[in-house]
């Protein structure tokens, strides 16, 4: 079974593999609570699935499972074949047993506006505003955008809740480097989303005669049919918080070029088709350097103050 998931790999070489420690007692509580509970659908075997291959896994390696590690020339640290990275958080939760999440919070942005404000005088007042008190904001500057682009009912949690997630997506999407006229951006895994801001204000329905449709959200304005992604953009918050982002983004690449920190020859995964550094590629690899160094000392504070980094 082990040659079989990891081959000629030495699990134990640290080199190679990364140990995670895997609470044997809480996860067979969570099967058998898997196995007890009422409702079995797709998505409870789904659970079911991946609890056991880990805790099969687990009880041949004395409690540990082996992720073989696959080191992204972005920075990120991923691993290849079965690992906690890839299964459910409710069963990533459950075989890590009692521990704590660390999430970044508005990273993209906070990591964009430190550098950016190195570089130049400029106050970069939306970007700020977005991501002040740890993004305690962020919510109020959501929900006020899903109002001005879409028909809402407040009542519908679930329906504002989806209205929302589209906010956040563009968002998000533009820090990216996402702009109104490209066809998609660079995430933080470094994975092309073939996806543009049109794309994320459209949803996809069936005819009468079955076949697939894409259509744009609008709204009703004054009795006049609007799509909601120009509100989106002609929002007067939004569009300065674009242009923000853009000339963060410059500012940023351009001291990249200048003092050599990239160049086509070190970094030849950076360039495009035009033979030259591109943007959005070099953006997404100043963020998950960044966002390494980070992640990196947080772990060694929590190693140095007797914790354990699970995963």
């Amino acid at each position: 079974m082990l040659i079989q998931l990891y081959g000629n790999v030495d699990i134990t070489d640290i080199s190679k593999v990364d140990l995670a420690p895997i609470d044997l007692n809480s996860l067979k509580a969570f099967i058998k609570g898997n196995e007890n509970y009422h409702i079995q659908n797709e998505k409870m075997k789904e659970y079911r699935t991946e609890a056991d291959g880990i805790l099969m896994i687990a009880e041949m390696t004395n409690g540990v499972l082996p992720q073989l590690i696959s080191e992204s020339e972005y920075g990120r640290r991923y691993y290849k074949g079965f690992n906690l990275q890839n299964v459910s958080k409710v069963v990533r939760n459950a075989a890590l047993g009692d521990n704590y999440e660390y999430d970044l919070n508005t990273a993209v942005y906070a990591i964009k506006l430190n550098a950016a404000s190195d570089l130049s005088n400029e106050k970069f007042t939306y970007t700020s505003e977005y991501i002040e008190g740890g993004g305690k904001y962020k919510d109020s500057i959501r929900k006020r955008l899903a109002k001005h682009c879409f028909d809402i009912d407040e009542s519908d949690k679930i329906f504002f809740a989806n209205r929302l997630k589209i906010i956040k997506q563009a968002i998000t999407a533009i820090g990216f480097g996402a702009t109104s006229k490209s066809y998609g951006f660079y995430d933080k895994k470094h994975v092309w989303q073939s996806s543009s801001l049109s794309d994320i204000f459209s949803y996809k329905f069936k005819d009468s005669d079955g076949k697939e449709r894409t259509a744009e959200f609008t709204k009703m304005v004054n009795g006049v049919k609007v799509k909601s992604l120009d509100l989106f953009l002609q929002d007067k918050w939004m569009s300065e918080f674009i242009k923000e982002q853009q000339e963060m983004t410059k500012l940023i690449v351009d001291f990249m070029i200048a003092e050599k920190t990239v160049t086509k020859e070190s970094h030849p995964f950076l360039v495009d088709g035009r033979n030259a550094i591109n943007r959005a590629r070099a953006m997404a690899y100043f963020f998950q350097k960044t966002e390494r160094v980070i992640m990196d000392t947080s772990a060694k504070f929590v190693e140095d103050n007797g914790g354990t980094i699970l995963l």
